[in-house]
């Protein structure tokens, strides 16, 4: 369970970075 919340958490994360970089 928690690695299923990591990856999810760390893929929100690299959405939010790449809208912050456009």
């Amino acid at each position: 369970s928690l690695r299923i919340l990591v990856i999810v958490g760390s893929g929100i994360g690299g959405v939010a970075t790449a809208l912050g970089l456009h």
